[in-house]
């Protein structure tokens, strides 16, 4: 799984596309993972360390689908050229 985080660490720092997708899902799979080993024991026996790391995995999601984050790799034009500035919908930077 570490590999699998690394890939999609390296997509992301290259920025590209397929690096955004594989930290997404990554993601995604090891928050369900987390969620459900959580649960598995009872919500009245709820261990904190579990707890502490599907929040990580919540957080790491959560950043993954911040619009600015999304508009800079799901950009149609050149990624290499986009900013993480914000952008006005006139087109113009704020």
């Amino acid at each position: 799984m570490a590999l699998v985080v690394l890939a999609g660490a390296w997509g992301m720092l290259k920025g590209k596309l397929w690096g955004w997708w594989l930290a997404f899902l990554t993601d995604v799979g090891l928050f369900g993972i987390f969620l459900y080993s959580m649960i598995d024991d009872g919500l009245k026996d709820i261990d904190w360390d579990m707890f502490a790391f599907t929040a990580v995995a919540l957080v790491l999601l959560g950043w993954l689908l911040v619009p600015v984050v999304r508009r800079f790799y799901w950009n149609s034009e050149n990624v290499a050229n986009a900013t993480l500035d914000p952008v006005n919908p006139a087109g113009t930077k704020a």
